[in-house]
């Protein structure tokens, strides 16, 4: 530092170390302080000290980018500092850096270097953008440009200061100090130093005139005392302790002012006035807040006559209230606070709404405001069959109690103890909620599965925002850093763990190797520790550093054995023993690690197996003891510390997810290193102090603070393709711009070559297939690029595709004989082939993963492009000709266009997801040969490789037009684009509500299960299509294989059938989906149980023949006419009607009288009976007629059997057995056993005997006239015909004349509840089983399902 006197220069002071974060100072030389502007972005400030740096503290870090130059004008105790960021402004504010006010904000750049002119009360200011020196007044008004330096290239002003009439000027480029006269704002003279001047201040008593500032007189401050307007305000150092900051609020505003004597001090309150003409808006005191503002706004304190306050105590008029007198307007009241009477008020000619501006808003007292705490948080997800509170799946509730008081009001009033709901307004739309909270902001912070984000609101607001958006379906532990701010997460489908600040702006992975689902996750931000859990193939509790480094496994179950850690989910911490706690599902229990400890051993807290259910998460109360999530019972836990006390629950209604308990000493605050902004991105504690970390795409400097972009990883905008030699390579996704450069950095890794490859951006994982290695591998992107992993292990892999949304991957596989489609969850545990019939040579595959389509080509005989569901089902051809070799697909996302490259052909063609609008793209007529090698679109380009060409060609998809070639060195074998566009996020039904075994696929009609072929105990789920041509089921039908749906038709479609249709288990309704609905003027061509028979014309009028399932007869002989509303005949649902007749079973009871109606039965009942079967005694005594709703044939095995009926039978079957054992001994030579089926019998039934009717098959015309040949009288089946010795008409497998074991009755594994019976079936008995439960199935293939043996022994042989 330079000093001038007398035309000498003299070397006052000289220091080289200063700040490197520091950029300007100022001395407030009547307060003793010091001010400085330093550091930028984030760590940019404006700090405040004593003059002996004694005690420091920071005045404004909000909305200042890159502060720059500062100054202070003691006197009239203003601040004014300069701000470069991205909209450059010269601000001021108080000495306190309250009541900011913006000066200048137009044709400013680079603001570096301030003085004021004290004696004309004027700011000037030095700008290296502008090459100015520009002044205004204190208020920004009168700019006034000063000088320019046009001519100077490199301007950089070093000083600028004032005396008196003249104002000294440094430049770097210059050796001088140039003084200027400032009225004329002439120069007058140069000094010239010996070097270039860095800086430039005048020493003078006149620059810092001396008068008596309020902190003179207030002596009462701890600290660092700052002179405000409104008297002395007391501030402390951030790292004191014991100190107490002192506001004040302003002693005049707008129109008014407090009246002498007022201790404006926070937390007084004051009396205050108005000026002519204006009214108070409050009878009451005024208090001064904490924050040094007066409790009602100090702009509405005074109003004018004509007009009332925009606010009053705890409430507000809305922004479109007119708030003259007269006038009516809505208002909004405080959190805590609600309406008095009504919704509006009406404006007083006092300036007063109402009467009374103070009585508008009263407290709340319908017990939902949120207390300080302690509180118990609990996600509560609502299950399919329970009423929304809102639209949400979910909420979250509390508990407004202690952990004590809540156990005591368990063990006095039961589980039922009272909660409220909080944030009715905001949406939490997905089960499987976890929390986290940070007390002292007072945020709750939440992860939503189903939108796979993450959320953050304040515990008193309904506005939730957003922190990360991009995590799996599975994130199942957040935890947060309350000292610097940040937040933690577990995602157990990506295998990470993440970190993030509170508003998301920094976030990176910390921990991507060695995880398998982890779960519960806590951290100490105190020790600078964190926790989790893992509860995959190796079971583990892991401890590693807050940046993820120095991880250690505290606890393995290949240790301690699966008895003390089978499966850990929920984790908490003792922060005050040093205790980490954890509830492990699978055991029952809570179980506790002292980590202080010499050894580390788990403890059980609490075994109890009888008690818990699903424990999915668990917090502590230190008072008490513990809290636990049950989803299997729908309850709390409440887990007393004193284990001799009984574990008790409280009830939350629905199904419990995540749950914390909101208490200020689970954080306590303490000193922490990374107070002082150290990093320039991340900074999180450690054991040691700090470490610094950078943001997803950046990497740490030498110095290990700052960082700085890492090139050496692929980012989120990368076009990824693979050429021959063993190459992996990238270039910046905006290659498709013309303005790109030709030439540019290609990065390559690895060292095989990759013929296919994808990716699933979210997680970070690149697929691929390489002959060399044959099968599919995967590899973790941006951390360890040589740890590839097989997953599917051999096999010829054409192509691949993931599916980002159902976590699943899809492949063409080529072997010697056939082709196929497979899929496999990406982490190829689980594998399944889709399609491998009318594949004959799979190659290119593409998943469009948001509307649930796989398309793939054929190369075969007759080459297409197919498109199915993700199940592949529903297959349509949406291309066929003009195709040869179709070996490449891209879709484009934006515009819903599929593209192929054909190798035959020689071009690339688009059509739309449906086949149609074919687009021809480019021809490459003029090559020999062409072999697409890859084809992929991100935005409105269209990159494409050909294997010999060694480049890849970009094009304009709008235009067609060329825009560049990339050329490399080698062949290109792959191509694809890495960046979350191509790949969008959506709700899908495997996130929501996907429970599979194997393998779950998403699709339009909800979640389907697919299973590996080696995982028998695995359960396949088809479903069938809730839309169809023409209709639609109704209502919220379960559409899984197995169940029945009502379903209606559009209008100008008429149903075809009056009977619900079911899901077989092929995943289509029993009815084809095209006869379900017609056309008035058309019936179906198949209806229940049968169909017409072809060539026939199904027009209005036509008449065609039917012929009907097995196990059903046609009603009639003659044709039947296509009527009207698309009916055969009077009813489709009667054509075809079951061969058994249901009066056989007895259902009138009361002696009623049956009669068959076809599809139905009617009960006549006697005197004194009524109801559907006569099962109702009559008051009246009249009898009652009733037509049963259920049908013939599969609908009346549905008929519960009257107990009567039951007798009947039995004791009819009795008989039979009786007469049979007669008729045995009358002639030896007969076969002992009877077989019957209720299957049609063979019309060519040898012995057959007319004229003797049948009373179980009258339908049949086979045995309506048939008798037993062989002479057995049986008074129930007296009609069944047996054909001679060695003949079996039901092809059973038992030839005439053998014996037949009921225990080796072949059952299909399906009807095992069938097969049972036949088991305990005792030998010699007979055994008369439930229709409902004989015919299971709508349409009997088999007749062994329906096969029935009665083993008949004779006498002398028993």
């Amino acid at each position: 530092m330079y000093t001038t006197h007398a035309n000498q220069v003299h070397t006052l002071h000289a220091k080289e170390d200063t700040p490197p974060q520091l950029q300007s100072i100022s001395v407030d030389w009547i307060g003793s302080n010091l001010y400085w502007t330093s550091g930028k972005d984030e760590t940019a400030s404006i700090k405040v000290s004593t003059l002996e740096g004694e005690h420091v503290t920071t005045l404004i870090s909000q909305d200042i980018r890159e502060p720059k130059a500062i100054a202070v004008h003691a006197t009239s105790m203003y601040l004014f500092w300069s701000d470069k960021g991205d909209s450059p402004r010269i601000e001021r504010s108080d000495l306190r850096g309250r009541y900011r006010k913006v000066l200048v904000t137009e044709n400013i750049e680079d603001p570096v270097q301030f003085a004021i002119d004290f004696n004309r009360d004027r700011l000037y200011w030095g700008d290296d953008g502008t090459k100015q020196i520009v002044s205004v007044d204190f208020d920004g008004y009168d700019r006034t440009l000063f000088r320019m330096f046009v001519h100077d290239s490199d301007v950089r002003f070093t000083g600028l200061t004032i005396f008196q009439d003249f104002m000294f000027v440094a430049r770097y480029s210059e050796v001088s100090i140039t003084i200027y006269e400032i009225e004329s704002r002439q120069r007058v003279r140069v000094i010239l130093p010996p070097t270039k001047p860095t800086t430039l201040k005048f020493f003078h008593s006149s620059l810092q005139p001396l008068d008596i500032g309020p902190c003179d007189t207030y002596i009462f401050c701890d600290e660092i005392c700052v002179n405000t307007r409104y008297g002395a305000e007391c501030l402390c150092s951030e790292d004191s302790r014991g100190c107490q900051t002192v506001y004040r609020c302003p002693l005049t505003f707008a129109n008014g002012s407090v009246t002498d004597g007022c201790d404006n001090r926070d937390g007084n309150s004051c009396q205050y006035s108005c000026e002519k003409g204006y009214f108070p808006t409050t009878n009451q005191p005024i208090v001064c807040q904490e924050n040094g503002e007066w409790e009602i706004p100090a702009s509405s304190l005074c109003t004018p006559d004509g007009k009332c306050p925009r606010d009053f105590a705890h409430g507000s008029v809305t922004e479109s209230c007119n708030n003259m007198i007269y006038n009516t307007c809505m208002y909004t009241c405080e959190d805590g606070f609600l309406p008095a009477t009504t919704s509006a008020i009406t404006c007083q000619e006092s300036g007063v709404w109402d009467g009374d501006n103070d009585n508008i808003c009263v407290s709340s007292t319908n017990g939902n405001d949120i207390p300080v705490g302690p509180v118990l948080l609990v996600a509560d997800h609502l299950t399919t069959d329970m009423p929304r509170l809102t639209d949400a799946d979910s909420r979250v509730i509390y508990y407004n109690y202690s952990g004590q008081a809540l156990y005591d009001h368990a063990r006095s009033n039961g589980p039922d103890v009272p909660y409220a709901t909080l944030h009715r307004e905001v949406l939490y739309e997905s089960e499987k909620m976890v929390l986290s909270f940070d007390y002292q902001e007072s945020i709750l912070f939440w992860s939503d599965p189903g939108h796979k984000v993450i959320y953050k609101a304040q515990l008193k607001d309904d506005e939730r925002s957003l922190v990360y958006t991009g995590t799996s379906s599975t994130v199942e532990g957040i935890t947060v850093d309350w000292l610097t701010k940040h937040i933690y997460w577990t995602d157990a489908q990506y295998n990470w763990i993440k970190i993030a600040n509170y508003d998301g702006t920094n976030h990176r992975t910390i921990i991507t190797t060695g995880l398998d689902q982890p779960a519960g996750i806590v951290c100490d931000p105190i020790k600078g520790y964190l926790y989790w859990c893992d509860w995959g193939d190796d079971n583990k509790i892991e401890q590693s550093t807050l940046s993820g480094e120095g991880r250690i496994v505290l606890v393995a179950e290949a240790d301690v054995g699966s008895d003390m850690l089978g499966t850990p989910v929920g984790l908490t911490l003792d922060m005050r023993s040093n205790v980490l706690y954890w509830s492990d599902e699978k055991n029952k229990k809570i179980m506790r690690l002292t980590l202080n400890a010499g050894t580390l051993t788990p403890q059980v807290v609490v075994n109890e197996p009888d008690t818990f259910g699903q424990i999915f998460s668990l917090d502590i109360d230190y008072n008490f003891g513990f809290f636990a999530s049950d989803r299997e019972h729908d309850l709390v836990h409440l887990v007393p510390f004193d284990t001799s006390k009984d574990v008790l629950q409280v009830s939350t209604s629905y199904d419990p997810n995540g749950l914390v308990y909101f208490d200020e000493a689970r954080q306590p605050i303490e000193d922490f290193a990374c107070s002082s902004s150290p990093c320039s991105h991340i900074c999180v504690g450690d054991p040691n102090g700090y470490k610094c970390l950078c943001n997803h795409g950046y990497k740490l400097k030498s110095d290990r603070r700052r960082c700085e972009e890492d090139e050496s990883i692929i980012l989120d905008h990368e076009l990824v393709f693979s050429a021959e030699g063993g190459y992996l390579c990238q270039i910046p996704a905006n290659i498709g711009h013309e303005h790109l450069p030709e030439t540019f950095t290609v990065s390559c890794f690895t060292d095989f070559t990759v013929n296919t490859l994808d990716f699933d951006v979210y997680a970070e994982y690149i697929f691929v297939h390489s002959e060399e290695h044959g099968g599919i591998q995967r590899a973790r992107l941006r951390y360890d690029n040589n740890h590839w992993q097989d997953i599917i292990l051999g096999g010829q892999v054409s192509d691949l595709s993931v599916d980002w949304i159902g976590s699943n991957l899809y492949w063409t596989l080529i072997t010697d004989t056939q082709s196929s489609i497979n899929v496999a969850t990406l982490l190829g545990d689980h594998v399944a082939t889709l399609v491998s019939q009318d594949t004959p040579e799979a190659k290119a595959i593409a998943v469009h993963a948001t509307k649930m389509y796989l398309f793939w080509s054929n190369s075969g005989e007759y080459p297409l492009i197919e498109r199915s569901d993700l199940h592949g089902r529903h297959r349509i051809v949406i291309a066929s000709e003009g195709i040869v070799n179709p070996t490449q697909l891209a879709i484009d996302f934006n515009k819903d266009r599929i593209y192929w490259a054909d190798d035959g052909e020689k071009k690339i063609i688009s059509v739309d997801f449906d086949g149609n609008n074919r687009e021809n793209f480019i021809f490459y007529t003029s090559e020999d040969k062409t072999e697409f090698s890859g084809l992929t679109i991100f935005q409105d380009f269209l990159f494409v490789a050909r294997y010999d060409a060694k480049k890849i060609s970009i094009y304009e998809i709008g235009s067609h037009d060329h825009i560049r070639s990339i050329y490399v060195e080698s062949k290109i074998t792959a191509l694809t684009f890495f960046h979350k566009s191509i790949q969008p996020l959506s709700n899908a039904p495997c996130d929501l509500y996907g429970t599979c075994g194997g393998i779950c696929i998403n699709t339009i009609h909800g979640t389907e299960c697919l299973c590996s072929e080696d995982i028998p105990e695995c359960l396949t789920v088809y479903r069938c299509p809730l839309t169809f041509n023409g209709g639609s089921v109704l209502g919220a039908c379960d559409n899984r294989d197995g169940n029945s749906c009502i379903y209606s038709c559009d209008a100008g479609y008429f149903a075809t059938t009056k009977q619900s249709v079911m899901c077989q288990e092929n995943g289509e309704w029993n009815i084809p989906t095209e006869s379900l609905c017609n056309r008035d003027g058309t019936c179906p061509t198949v209806f229940a149980h049968g169909s017409v028979k072809q060539p026939c014309s199904n027009t209005q009028g036509s008449k065609c023949a039917i012929t009907c399932d097995e196990g059903y007869v046609s009603q009639t002989t003659d044709e039947v006419v296509c009527e009207k509303n698309a009916v055969w005949g009077t009813d489709n649902d009667k054509l075809c009607i079951s061969d058994i007749d249901p009066c056989v079973l007895l259902p009138c009871q009361h002696d009623g009288a049956c009669r068959n109606d076809g599809n139905t039965y009617v009960c006549t009942c006697a005197t004194g009976w009524e109801g559907p079967d006569c099962e109702i005694a009559s008051d009246d005594g009249n009898s009652d007629k009733h037509t049963s709703n259920h049908a013939k044939g599969p609908n009346i095995l549905a008929i519960v059997l009257p107990t009567v009926g039951v007798v009947v039978i039995v004791c009819v079957i009795l008989l039979t057995a009786f007469i049979c054992r007669r008729r045995f001994r009358k002639n030896p030579d007969m076969n002992p056993q009877i077989v019957f089926s209720n299957a049609d019998i063979p019309t060519d039934v040898e012995g057959a005997v007319t004229g003797i009717p049948n009373p179980l098959f009258p339908n049949n015309p086979a045995l309506n006239n048939a008798n037993a040949a062989i002479g057995i009288d049986n008074p129930l089946y007296d009609n069944v015909n047996l054909t001679p010795a060695n003949v079996d008409p039901f092809d059973s497998g038992v030839a005439s004349g053998e014996t037949v074991d009921p225990t080796n009755v072949k059952i299909p594994p399906e009807d095992d509840a069938l097969a049972a019976r036949f088991v305990d079936m005792p030998t010699g008995g007979v055994t008369n089983r439930n229709y409902e439960e004989l015919q299971p199935q709508p349409k009997i293939d088999n007749v062994e399902k329906q096969l029935n043996v009665l083993q008949l022994k004779d006498e002398a042989d028993a």
